[in-house]
């Protein structure tokens, strides 16, 4: 392929991309969609969740997420932590753009129930959150193997 051609063809394929990029924004706009949703866990799932419920609901949306930690501490590149290239602080985010750039509403604290029928999560603290729309996003945890010697 001669060079012209080359930079034609480029030319064509960013037009092409930019073109697309503003017909897929263009799908995701605003959706006026109103109701509360209640977003339990901060980890990707739950904060990814929370973020585009509020963006493409607009303000109609009541977005609240729930996770009782105030850092979460992304597993993303935490192998350069054991090899030393970075330290765990450096992994670690507050929830702060969440709240400040997308308006969802976050609380540290823990769940103590759901009451799927009356629709109500109540907190650690006694305090209650109604919702129309429950995500639970609390992550896995491995429970050790009893008696388990790794030579099974």
């Amino acid at each position: 392929m001669k060079r012209r051609a080359f930079l034609s063809n480029l030319g064509a394929t960013g037009l092409g991309l930019s073109l697309f990029q503003k017909t897929v924004a263009g799908n995701l706009a605003v959706t006026g969609a109103t109701g509360r949703v209640v977003v339990v866990g901060g980890g990707m799932a739950g904060t990814t969740a929370a973020k585009f419920l509020r963006f493409w609901g607009g303000t109609g949306m009541d977005v609240t997420l729930v996770e009782p930690n105030a850092t979460y501490y992304s597993n993303i590149f935490s192998n350069k932590v054991l090899t030393g290239e970075k330290t765990l602080s450096q992994l670690g985010y507050t929830y702060s753009t969440l709240a400040t750039k997308y308006g969802v509403k976050v609380i540290n604290s823990s769940v103590s129930s759901v009451d799927k029928s009356a629709k109500i999560v109540t907190l650690a603290n006694g305090n209650t959150l109604s919702y129309d729309r429950l995500i639970l996003a609390t992550g896995i945890d491995f429970e050790p193997i009893p008696n388990f010697t790794g030579t099974d």
